[in-house]
């Protein structure tokens, strides 16, 4: 248990430094590129479904050394030299982009005509 958590504070730890400084670099240093911004995107969104996916399967903490691999995967995610959210967009997501562009175009039109 306490393994977990040590995991759970590094994973806030290197997350809250490597952002705080990214958005440190586009506030007061220099503006970021598309390229840099996009990935940052790509990460929270992996970051966000991993959250979800642990709210749903409440168990997965419970299983030996999840917060371990956990930890590792979230680094994974974000590292530069492997940009595995990067990965895992072109892979999983990108294919089925256009397909959802199809299903989603029509209820951003209905949604926009309710507004007005």
């Amino acid at each position: 248990m306490s393994c977990c958590c040590i995991c759970n504070l590094l994973c806030l730890a290197i997350f809250a430094v490597s952002t705080g400084y990214c958005l440190y670099q586009a506030s007061y240093c220099q503006k970021q590129s598309a390229e840099v911004q996009k990935r940052w995107f790509y990460v929270w969104t992996f970051i966000g479904a991993l959250a979800l996916v642990e709210k749903i399967l409440f168990f997965l903490p419970l299983i030996p050394g999840y917060c371990i691999v956990k930890s590792l995967f979230i680094v994974w995610l974000y590292h530069e030299k492997y940009n595995g959210a990067q990965f895992l967009y072109h892979t999983f997501i990108q294919p089925f982009d256009a397909h959802l562009d199809i299903v989603l175009k029509p209820l951003a039109i209905l949604n926009l005509e309710k507004s007005q």
